[in-house]
């Protein structure tokens, strides 16, 4: 397994796209009563955790949150008209967060936002090569399973507050 990026060199970036966001979206809407965060569960948990504790060392606004499994429709009366933030742990081939945000968009929210730990490039499907997410924290080109910070691999190395990469061929 080859180490990728630090627990320190995560937090950083955490710090940078949280702040990069809070930034955006006070430039879109000077006048955010509340955020409405949905969280790709469940490899995403450790990033939101952390995104979101960001969010309230800012004071930025007030949060509500909805947990989704890969695929579950997020409820319509907590998107339409909202600010939304989409939080998904990595983006492979695009093709969840790109069903997501189709979802989304039909929802009429106010503004969608994306965060993600890690952007793939390169791996995406055809159908999702224009699928990107608002904020990364690292793009990645590696070939591998990246595991770590709540990503998994077979239901290991999930607790890892690291990310690194399993170069070994996965069944």
């Amino acid at each position: 397994m080859k180490h990728l990026k630090t627990e320190s060199q995560i937090s950083g970036e955490i710090e940078r796209v949280v702040d990069s966001f809070i930034d955006d979206i006070y430039e879109y809407d000077d006048d955010i009563p509340s955020l409405h965060i949905i969280v790709v569960m469940d490899s995403a948990f450790m990033f939101a955790s952390d995104v979101v504790r960001r969010l309230w060392d800012n004071r930025a606004m007030d949060i509500e949150m909805h947990f989704l499994m890969k695929n579950e429709e997020p409820p319509e009366e907590f998107v339409k008209n909202n600010h939304v933030l989409v939080i998904e742990d990595i983006v492979d081939s695009g093709e969840t967060l790109g069903i997501l945000s189709e979802k989304l968009k039909s929802m009429c929210p106010k503004s969608i936002s994306t965060m993600v730990v890690v952007n793939r490039i390169g791996k995406r499907d055809e159908k999702w090569e224009h699928t990107n997410p608002s904020y990364s924290c690292f793009e990645l080109s590696e070939l591998g399973w990246v595991v770590g910070y709540g990503m998994d691999l077979k239901g290991k190395h999930r607790e890892q507050p690291f990310l690194c990469i399993e170069e070994e061929e996965v069944e």
